[in-house]
């Protein structure tokens, strides 16, 4: 893997340039500046965005908590079992969709609980296997329920207002996405080679339920080569990616758009009025630290040899260097969430954990903070901002991130946050 940035070879011809200059105060309200460039060019059909500089409010922004919503021990519309997505409406009402309790809670503004929607069943907007909401341009909320193959829809006082099926058999937790027009995009296996991973992408329905198009991953000129093991019999297979390898990362933005990177060229491509539009940055890659690559690489021997006794390794090497980024989100209001790699933190494994007698020693856990540079769709770098630890974003509108974090005993708690300007 190559471990120095890259962008667009400046030898391509360029033919506008740009240059835009947004300066702004620190937060500390000292007399410092900062200033953010971007410079745009075209490559073809192509336009980039070159940018450069620092961002536009800073590159150290919190993110600063204003509501929470959850009890390790209390009633049960305050407990939380495995929270899985969540949505917010203008008003900032907060819809969350506890997988485990099969329902979808209902709390203001302010945190207090509002009400219920929906229950465990098979009946007219019952969930069996929830996983994804969001809300249709006509107001009804939709929920995505695998177990029973279909997009279930509420009405404003929740409801059923009607249900949509969608392919069965088939669970990922990627998001459902419904654009500005009421189109839906759920996940489903879009491609099946033969002796290959399967490729997953996004059935369309349009707004009255019609089946329309397969939106398939972005096929660049990329590759990479998976570790695989065997059964001793045949019959099973075990296929995982390279720790710290590059791939490919890809979302859908409001419009529809595919919006996609190799995460080893800090390069996110998307449509803008039509046209090819790419955003891109040079930074410095993150090394593997030795023991962080140790411990992966341990971990990978041990899952491979519960498939095939005896694997050892025969595929590409761990990499030095991590990948620029990792996951792509594009919040509600059309800024673009990258998450940035990090160097790797040990987290010793519990001493006291009990494990079976002759079992090898735990293998230390590793972990990243979660940063991540914000971007506005013109390819204005906003922030980068530093969350939470255990936060994971859900939706995201203006300066406010709503999502779940987990404490120390993995109780789960919804969360309001305001960025820090």
């Amino acid at each position: 893997m190559t471990t120095t940035p890259r962008r667009p070879s400046s030898a391509l011809p360029a033919l506008f340039m740009l240059v835009g200059l947004f300066p702004t105060a620190c937060s500390t309200g000292d007399a410092t500046a900062r200033t953010s460039t971007i410079a745009y060019d075209t490559l073809g059909d192509t336009i980039v965005a070159r940018v450069q500089g620092a961002p536009l409010w800073g590159d150290s922004v919190a993110l600063t908590e204003e509501v929470r919503i959850g009890e390790l021990e209390g009633p049960e519309e305050y407990t939380f079992g495995t929270v899985v997505s969540m949505t917010v409406d203008s008003a900032g009402t907060m819809y969350v969709l506890d997988r485990q309790a099969l329902t979808v809670r209902v709390y203001d503004a302010a945190g207090r609980h509002v009400r219920d929607i929906a229950r465990s069943g098979s009946g007219p907007g019952e969930l069996k296997q929830p996983h994804s909401l969001d809300f249709m341009p006509d107001g009804r909320l939709a929920v995505r329920d695998f177990g029973n193959a279909r997009i279930n829809y509420y009405d404003a006082v929740g409801e059923s207002a009607g249900t949509l099926t969608i392919p069965g058999g088939f669970y990922t937790s990627t998001p459902m996405h419904v654009d500005t027009l009421g189109r839906i995009y759920t996940s489903v296996i879009a491609d099946r080679i033969e002796g290959q991973m399967f490729s997953v992408g996004y059935q369309r329905f349009g707004a009255d339920g019609s089946t329309q198009d397969t939106i398939r991953r972005p096929r660049p000129e990329f590759q990479t080569e998976p570790l695989t093991a065997r059964s001793p019999d045949g019959s099973g297979m075990s296929a995982t990616s390279v720790p710290f390898s590059p791939g490919i990362q890809w979302t859908l933005d409001r419009a529809g758009n595919v919006v996609w990177g190799i995460t080893n060229d800090y390069a996110i491509h998307t449509l803008r009025g039509g046209r090819p539009f790419r955003i891109t940055r040079t930074i410095e890659a993150v090394p593997v630290q030795a023991a962080e690559k140790a411990a992966e690489e341990e971990r990978v021997l041990r899952n491979m040899r519960r498939t095939q006794p005896g694997w050892s390794w025969q595929g590409p090497a761990i990499p030095d260097a991590k990948p620029f980024f990792g996951t792509l989100t594009v919040a509600h209001d059309g800024r673009i969430w990258v998450l940035v790699r990090q160097p790797g933190e040990r987290q010793p494994a519990d001493p006291a954990a009990e494990r079976e007698p002759g079992a090898p020693p735990p293998i230390d856990r590793w972990t990243e903070p979660s940063v991540y540079d914000v971007f506005e769709p013109d390819g204005t770098w906003l922030a980068r901002i530093h969350a939470p630890e255990q936060f994971v974003p859900m939706y995201m509108r203006g300066d406010q991130v709503w999502g779940m974090q987990r404490d120390e005993y993995d109780v789960n708690y919804v969360v309001r946050l305001r960025i820090a300007r």
